[in-house]
């Protein structure tokens, strides 16, 4: 009897998959439940290329439809790619017109690698992964779309191809097979600028347990210890006011920051942060000890800004994060946070305030609960496991 072959399914994006932790977890879940994998990206880091092998399933197809890797043999396409990219943008800065290079390297070169690749299912992520998911709709192949963040709400620039992105994003919401969002916020905000659409569903950016082990270590929590991580630790994240509030604090408190920074930044954080305090930087971890860096602090700090539009609605994988490493969560108002905290009120606070004192109200507070050795309830993952999550995956993919 003939073995039935895989469904093959190709994800679409435009970055290394370990800095796009989205993609790494779709990828291996739909392994796991028995489908064929190819990912389809840019590569542009060899030292990232490493980390991304670590990450993917042994089964996973993992290749570039452009390369970008000089010491790989990239150089014509590296000098190609650069020159046309910095062509669009100055078309962009003196004549307003947008095109599709500012948003991917080599678009014509991804679409038709795409369609060569015949999949069963296009799973398009990024900036990247809408301008060839929209290309391959026109040609009546199957195509869903992760919106991890809302492009055209992401960040102000003028040279964003802001009107380029929401005619994309239109399109893709309105006749995709579906469309995924971080967050139910984000999913309503679509929903509001761009009406109808096929299928919508709620994939949370939490991680699988397996890749946030604590090994099973017992972890003694540093007392009166604040966290905050990102690949980057820099200027507009909120961490000027954070430091403003730990001011208005008279107890000492440690201050822990894990992440990429340049040296004068972090002269400028130390500088703001009162004497009596102290602060300390980590340089970046992989993925599968973040969660035992994290438990080892009691309160995690989930400090986003509400402009731009899309980091007012989104859910990060930060938030959750913290939640599974069992901190308490200091964390703003952001309507996607306020989803996180409704659901999990005894885990989350929420600070709706704008001045530094009431920030300051609200981690003191946060700091009693955790010296008075109040355990953070553990069915905080009941509804945010990945577990949970790969499931509503792979029951839309089977639809």
């Amino acid at each position: 009897m003939m073995k039935e072959k895989k469904k093959h399914i190709v994800i679409l994006t435009g970055q290394h998959v370990s800095a796009n932790p989205r993609v790494w977890k779709e990828a291996n879940a739909l392994v796991k439940f028995g489908y064929a994998v190819t990912i389809l990206t840019t590569w542009y880091s060899l030292e990232k290329l490493e980390e991304d092998k670590k990450l993917l399933d042994q089964s996973v197809i993992y290749k570039p439809a452009v390369n970008l890797i000089k010491s790989l043999g990239a150089w014509g396409d590296t000098i190609f790619s650069r020159f046309v990219v910095k062509m669009a943008f100055g078309v962009k800065r003196f004549l307003n017109l947008d095109s599709e290079f500012l948003l991917i390297h080599r678009p014509n070169k991804q679409f038709k690698l795409a369609l060569t690749e015949q999949a069963d299912l296009y799973i398009s992520h990024q900036e990247s992964g809408l301008v060839t998911g929209c290309k391959l709709l026109k040609q009546k192949k199957k195509v869903a779309f992760d919106f991890e963040d809302w492009y055209s709400e992401d960040y102000v620039s003028k040279t964003r191809a802001v009107s380029l992105l929401k005619k994309k994003e239109k399109e893709a919401f309105q006749n995709g097979c579906y469309c995924s969002f971080p967050s139910e916020s984000m999913r309503d905000a679509f929903f509001k600028a761009y009406s109808l659409a096929q299928k919508t569903a709620i994939i949370y950016n939490s991680f699988p347990d397996e890749n946030n082990s604590s090994d099973s270590e017992f972890i003694a929590r540093r007392k009166k210890s604040l966290v905050w991580f990102s690949q980057v630790i820099g200027p507009g994240r909120g961490l000027e006011s954070l430091i403003l509030a730990l001011n208005h604090i008279d107890e000492k408190i440690e201050l822990h920051l894990l992440g990429q920074i340049n040296t004068k930044y972090k002269e400028s954080l130390i500088s703001f942060l009162h004497k009596r305090h102290e602060l300390f930087f980590y340089e970046p971890i992989p993925h599968n000890e973040i969660n035992k860096f994290l438990s080892s602090f009691q309160i995690g700090l989930a400090i986003e800004n509400k402009f731009p539009e899309s980091r007012n609605v989104t859910v990060t994988n930060k938030i959750l994060q913290y939640i599974q490493a069992g901190n308490f969560v200091f964390a703003t108002a952001t309507k996607g946070q306020s989803e996180i905290a409704r659901a999990l009120p005894q885990n989350v606070y929420l600070e709706s305030g704008e001045d530094v004192e009431s920030w300051a109200q609200g981690i003191r507070h946060l700091l009693n609960l955790a010296n008075a050795d109040s355990k953070v309830p553990n069915n905080a993952l009941n509804y945010f496991s990945w577990a949970l999550q790969e499931k509503k995956l792979t029951q839309l993919i089977e639809c």
